[in-house]
């Protein structure tokens, strides 16, 4: 039984409240909706449950009242999609930080993939969240253009045009299709690096003992298979 004091959410997760905070300094706004941000995702990487975290667990995990969480955000949709919004920029910047300083691209493009894969599974609720679930909570005055998803997908696009540009010299397409462009081929590492992640994510709660190979290896076969098709000359479509 717990000890006196102590309290739960319906999901289980320690609600007890943070330290008593003092009254807000000016400029103490910013500070205090970067820490409603963290201890939602905290939330969510603990509970391994977005609908276990409420407006009301964030309140109390941050030490404040459910009406200061709505002076920053209008709803739990919009608390979860910002927060969702910083692990995009998180892993943008984990993946810059990563290949900063690699001049070679395609091992730059490696890195970078590895980097998306290990972000994910470290990070299994917000990334099931950000990449699995619909959006429905999208704010009114979202810009994609400043979104760090679309800087993120502009990252690798430049990375994958880094690693066509000296080489690539394709032959002609079947059947009149065009030649894909550097955002296709990012679309489609997004999907093969988004596909290991996502098996991953769900390998931690499925009941069965499934062959499932080792990540590194399977990431690198993986990005050799794209590297391949991306480099292909142009004499019958054959990588150099």
């Amino acid at each position: 039984m717990a000890g006196a004091g102590s309290a739960r959410t319906a999901g289980g997760v320690d609600a007890r409240p943070g330290p008593a905070r003092s009254r807000a300094r000016r400029g103490d706004g910013a500070r205090l909706r970067r820490e409603i941000l963290d201890a939602t995702t905290r939330l969510l990487v603990e509970t391994g449950d977005e609908g276990a975290v409420s407006v009301r667990a964030v309140a109390e995990r941050v030490g404040v009242t459910p009406p200061s969480i709505y002076l920053h955000f209008g709803d739990k949709g919009e608390l979860i999609f910002e927060c969702c919004r910083m692990l995009m920029g998180q892993l943008a910047v984990r993946v810059t930080e990563a290949v900063e300083g690699i001049r070679d691209p395609v091992e730059r493009l490696r890195l970078a993939a590895h980097t998306f894969v290990t972000f994910g599974i470290e990070n299994p609720e917000p990334y099931r969240i950000t990449f699995m679930s619909p959006h429905h909570e999208v704010p009114d005055d979202f810009d994609i253009e400043s979104y760090e998803g679309t800087h993120a997908f502009r990252l690798l696009t430049d990375m994958v045009a880094d690693v066509r540009s000296p080489r690539v010299a394709p032959a002609d397409p079947p059947h009149d299709a065009p030649h894909p462009t550097d955002e296709m081929w990012a679309m489609g590492l997004l999907a093969a690096f988004h596909g290991v992640t996502s098996l991953m994510v769900a390998k931690a709660v499925e009941p069965i003992d499934f062959p499932w190979p080792e990540v590194g290896p399977l990431v690198d076969h993986l990005l050799d298979v794209h590297l391949a098709a991306m480099t292909a000359g142009a004499a019958g479509g054959v990588a150099p």
